[in-house]
């Protein structure tokens, strides 16, 4: 009997304040009719969207990233198909702290084996003190993070409230690029 679920699991992690909840809610709206609302909390909003590709059901878990709930993020860790790390590339002064937090995803113990997409979405390149994708793949130091782990680390620019880049995303996710 197979007990692996019948559709994927995302996690959608970042500090405070990067666009998470913005993104997701955008990618909904480009996929007319493609998702169910679960549940949301202060900590947590569930939902159910449709992959775009492969058109599997996909269940979203969009975590708060204030720093007193991501020590929770890690209850997820041993069961998602896929993370979405989502940086305010315009929030200069919290880069360090995006790098801190890669880096303690990167080592965790539930994590550090496992072979699933790692995507930051280098998010809010609308915004005229944004960060650029090259500068922040060295900001975030992308290439030792890929070291220390077995996830498969990507990075792509993303504009939450457009939704440019969103897609090319989840093919990130689904293993199309």
């Amino acid at each position: 009997m197979n007990s692996k679920p019948h559709y994927r699991q995302l996690l959608l992690i970042g500090l405070d304040g990067s666009g998470k909840t913005t993104l997701i809610k955008h990618f909904k709206r480009i996929e007319e009719n493609s998702y169910e609302f679960y549940t949301s909390t202060p900590y947590i909003n569930i939902e159910k969207v449709t992959l775009p590709f492969s058109n599997l059901p996909c269940v979203v878990y969009d975590l708060s990233g204030q720093g007193r709930y991501r020590e929770g993020w890690s209850f997820f860790y041993p069961d998602v198909d896929g993370i979405f790390f989502v940086v305010d590339t315009s929030d200069r002064a919290r880069l360090s702290v995006v790098q801190e937090v890669l880096f303690e995803i990167a080592k965790h113990p539930l994590l550090r084996t496992r072979s699933i997409p790692f995507v930051v979405l280098a998010n809010k390149q609308d915004h005229p003190d944004r960060v650029e994708e090259d500068d922040i793949r060295k900001i975030l130091q992308v290439d030792l993070l890929k070291g220390m782990t077995q996830m498969q680390f990507y990075v792509k620019n993303t504009i939450g409230r457009t939704g440019q880049g969103v897609s090319e995303c989840f093919q990130m996710f689904e293993g199309r690029q």
